[in-house]
């Protein structure tokens, strides 16, 4: 994410350069600032993205213990009206131990283990739910992909 802002930032100074700041008499001017001016909201959104990146295994930590190493934190926005959080991480471990690291109470802070399987755990404190859904990442990319689903009431 940080790698594409920093590209739209450096696509949006030469846009000025050429649109705005440039005393050359240029056929096709008005698209560079048309360029530049479409940059502004793209970087305003991937900037919000890229902050939500960075402050989600913040966010998180004050749910549960997240499983290090991370490799990769993918931002996802809540749910409107619900109030659902979700965190998309991948680490390089297996997927048995990351279902190992979850198997210890010492990690749950608090939560209750409701239900498991090979690839999911169930988690419940109060009235706020918990998925934890573990998958193995095939390919190049090898690692496991961890995804946190909070439910802040469920039945």
């Amino acid at each position: 994410m940080i790698g594409l802002l920093v590209a739209l930032v450096v696509l949006a100074g030469l846009m000025f350069c050429v649109g705005f700041a440039s005393r050359e008499r240029i056929r096709w001017r008005w698209l560079s600032q048309a360029s530049f001016v479409m940059c502004a909201p793209l970087i305003a959104v991937v900037s919000y993205a890229a902050w939500q990146e960075r402050t989600a295994v913040a966010q998180l930590g004050a749910v549960i213990d997240p499983y290090t190493p991370i490799n990769a934190v993918t931002w996802a926005p809540p749910v409107p009206g619900e109030g659902s959080r979700h965190w998309i991480v991948t680490t390089p471990d297996s997927l048995t131990r990351v279902v190992a690291f979850y198997e210890d109470r010492t990690h749950r802070r608090g939560w209750d283990l409701l239900g498991r399987s090979s690839s999911m755990i169930v988690l419940k404190k109060k009235a706020a739910c918990l998925s934890i859904m573990i998958n193995r990442r095939s390919g190049a990319r090898t690692g496991t992909s961890i995804v946190y689903a909070l439910v802040p009431k469920c039945s």
